[in-house]
C-alpha cells in the first residue's frame, strides 16, 4: 500500500506542476491579449481623431461639410 500511496502522490504532484505551468502560460497569454486590445483601441482612437481633424480642415478650407458618421447617404 505504501508503494501505491507514493506513486499516487508522485502522479498527483506531477499533475499539479503541469496545471500550475498551464495556468502561468494562460495568464501570460491573457496579459498579451489585453495589451494587444489596448494597442488596437489606441490606434482606433488615433484614427478617429485624425478623421475628425481632416473633416474640420476640409470644412474650414472649402466650406464643404461631410455628413455625420453613421448616417445613410441614400
Amino acid at each position: 500500500w505504501e508503494e501505491m500511496d507514493r506513486e499516487q502522490s508522485r502522479v498527483t504532484s506531477a499533475r499539479i506542476t503541469e496545471l500550475e505551468s498551464l495556468v502561468d502560460k494562460l495568464q501570460k497569454e491573457a496579459e498579451h491579449l489585453r495589451e494587444q486590445r489596448n494597442q488596437q483601441k489606441q490606434l482606433a482612437d488615433s484614427n478617429a481623431r485624425q478623421r475628425d481633424m481632416f473633416k474640420t480642415l476640409l470644412t474650414q478650407s472649402t466650406g464643404f461639410s461631410l455628413p455625420p458618421q453613421g448616417q445613410d447617404s441614400s
